[in-house]
């Protein structure tokens, strides 16, 4: 065995040693071979992980299309993820921040500063469509180039304004009822609504092509495009008279009226519609009513549709009047209140109709004192925000001066001829049973992006041929339009956190400044008149309005008022209340007793009418119908205007002091 062992060794040993050349030369190129590898694999710990090197270059990418415009979100995801990339289908300025901007909140963010302008100019112009009903229908002739004799009626013993011996005092003062209406481009009949997020979504696709930063194109693109898809005309119908509303039989007919619907209403039985009209509910629909609470949140559907856009008393009628709004309060209050005074251009008509051409009323006077509050633009016979213009196109009772007809104009004459239609009894039937009625008549135009004439089509910008070839962008092509129509039907609340509650603003009262109100109060004021006031006063800037809000409990604790709820009518997502809500919920926290009426129609009838010179802080002033509304009376000024309290829908959101004319039907005491 080890003879056999040894001569194997001694044969490979020849072996090698007779090709000890070879061996040698491959020995020596393997180990030639090996040492960079094997210098390689020591020198490797030496570098930096290849992990670390990409992280840093994904921040400093981040960093650099940031610069500090993006939101902590985005950054946190083009860090973990691919960086950020502006798509057609997204709303790419949500990435971008004004300089200093909280960067944890995306309304802050440029596209929600655009949002913001857009929604309050957008809830604004309603609001100054529907301040046309709260002037007297003497000052609307005025501002029609009509005559006193279109709004000359009969004696009204209920008018204290009225001298029965002099025929001169017989005008009619307040309007019989407000005929509204609104169309889209097609001339279908729409409830009035807000196109911003179609706006918007137009401007995101330009400017997706043309340069997604660029805030100052996508706002300019947007205002242009809210203008043009933007109209109105107002008129107000000849003076007709009915079968007789003098007598006590007529008046109590109508207050029972206004009974049964605030009953039925309260009970779910039916509903108050935007227009302000009572329908019945279904059987489902009361089903979905089911407890006390629900049936409250359906009652008051109308009187915040007009309140929705009623709050801010800004009238464009008025717009053009030089004013200077002096401080009417005594020493006590000069130290929270301030005059205001600019100019404007009134809207005027020599031919009987007012109208906004195709673009918005940018004119909103603000004819509010500068309340101690944030408060909203006011009424009817104020000055223009500085800055800004109105154009005004007049036309006749056939057509548009300039030749173009309208939808508005067709529903103008229309609404003239129902009325006449409807009232053909003649003046002189009348002299003892009714002094004579006035309707106002208002018709709106907003364009969106599904009909015929939509938006697209009006878009001059994005339609000019010399843009298109200029640039990458491509015109508003099939694909262009339904990337647009995509984005605005996103929602926007969960996606972006944009809705109208992100331009609620609440500014609450100091201690001094309610205590200067209330040192203004009549000496002899009721202790539970004051206790209303001041509660009231106290809830300034504090209960965000939210329309259909009813109080579910007297105080705060209970309503968790300005948490988030599920979006009310108008996209608003904190809970609070609407205007007949918060009168309630004051009058229910002051007194400790709640009213029996939670709608504007129960309001209206609560309590005992008062008239107009003998009202005191803490009655009410009451509107229903098209435009209802409800305010709290806080005193006169020295021009002889309302100063009240409310809940207020225009771009405020919240409870605001205003002043107004409020030449509305109801005035109600409802405590001694």
């Amino acid at each position: 065995m080890n003879i056999k062992l040894n001569v194997k060794i001694n044969s490979c040993f020849k072996f090698l040693m007779k090709y000890k050349k070879r061996w040698a030369a491959a020995g020596l190129i393997l180990i030639v071979s090996a040492v960079p590898m094997i210098g390689s694999y020591l020198y490797a710990p030496q570098t930096a992980p290849a992990t670390a090197t990409e992280e840093t270059t994904a921040d400093t990418d981040a960093l650099a299309w940031t610069e500090p415009e993006v939101t902590t979100a985005a950054i946190v995801e083009s860090a973990t993820a691919e960086a950020w990339n502006p798509t057609p289908g997204e709303l790419n300025l949500v990435h971008f921040f004004p300089e200093g901007a909280d960067q944890s909140d995306m309304t802050k963010s440029l596209a929600g500063e655009a949002f913001k302008s857009l929604m309050t100019h957008d809830v604004d112009w309603m609001s100054s469509i529907y301040d046309y009903s709260d002037i007297t229908p003497a000052q609307m002739a005025a501002r029609l180039g009509r005559s006193t004799n279109a709004v000359m009626g009969h004696y009204n013993p209920k008018d204290s304004a009225h001298n029965k011996s002099d025929p001169n005092t017989w005008t009619i003062n307040s309007f019989k009822r407000i005929r509204m209406t609104a169309t889209d481009g097609d001339g279908n009949a729409i409830t009035p609504y807000s196109n911003v997020l179609s706006v918007m979504s137009m401007a995101n696709l330009y400017t997706y092509f043309k340069g997604v930063e660029d805030y100052d194109l996508f706002l300019s693109y947007s205002k242009k495009l809210w203008e043009s898809s933007h109209s109105y005309s107002v008129s107000m119908s000849d003076v007709y008279y009915c079968d007789g509303c003098m007598s006590e039989d007529s008046e109590l007919k109508e207050m029972e009226e206004l009974e049964a619907q605030a009953k039925a209403v309260a009970l779910g039985l039916a509903k108050e519609e935007e227009d302000g009209s009572i329908t019945p509910q279904t059987s489902e629909e009361n089903a979905l009513s089911g407890d006390t609470a629900a049936s409250d949140a359906a009652s008051d559907a109308a009187s915040d549709t007009a309140d929705a856009v009623d709050s801010s008393p800004v009238s464009v009628i008025e717009a053009g009047k030089s004013k200077a709004l002096e401080s009417s309060a005594e020493a006590s209050l000069a130290s929270v209140e301030a005059s205001t005074a600019s100019e404007s251009t009134e809207p005027e008509s020599t031919s009987g109709i007012i109208v906004s051409g195709r673009r918005a009323a940018t004119t909103e006077t603000s004819t509010e004192e500068t309340l101690p509050v944030a408060s909203e633009n006011a009424d009817s016979t104020a000055s223009t925000k500085a800055g800004q213009a109105h154009t005004e196109t007049q036309i006749s009772e056939t057509g548009i001066a300039a030749g173009e007809a309208t939808a508005s104009d067709a529903t103008v004459r229309e609404m003239n001829e129902t009325t006449k239609a409807e009232s053909p009894n003649s003046a002189s039937e009348h002299l003892t049973n009714c002094p004579g009625h006035v309707d106002l008549i208002i018709h709106m135009e907003i364009i969106g992006l599904t009909e015929k004439k939509n938006l697209f089509t009006l878009d001059t910008i994005g339609n000019d041929s010399e843009n298109i070839q200029e640039s990458d962008w491509p015109g508003w092509n099939q694909y262009t339009m339904a990337s647009a129509r995509l984005l605005s039907t996103q929602d926007w609340f969960k996606k972006y956190g944009l809705t109208v509650s992100s331009i609620s603003s609440g500014n609450p009262l100091t201690e001094g400044e309610i205590e200067a109100y209330m040192a203004e109060l009549p000496s002899d004021l009721s202790k539970t008149r004051q206790e209303i006031i001041r509660y009231a006063l106290s809830s300034v800037g504090k209960v965000p309005y939210y329309w259909g809000g009813k109080p579910s409990a007297p105080n705060y604790a209970a309503n968790s008022f300005g948490i988030l709820t599920s979006p009310d009518e108008k996209g608003r997502v904190l809970k609070g209340l609407d205007c007949s809500g918060w009168i309630n919920w004051v009058y229910w926290s002051a007194t400790g007793r709640r009213l029996a009426y939670e709608s504007t129609s129960g309001l209206a009838v609560l309590g005992t009418k008062v008239n107009r010179g003998d009202l005191k802080p803490g009655d009410i002033i009451v509107r229903t119908g098209a435009d209802a509304h409800v305010i709290m009376f806080l005193g006169w000024t020295a021009d002889g205007r309302i100063r009240c309290i409310h809940e207020s829908s225009a771009s405020v959101n919240n409870v605001t002091v205003g002043i107004r004319d409020a030449n509305w039907p109801y005035y109600r005491k409802l405590v001694d």
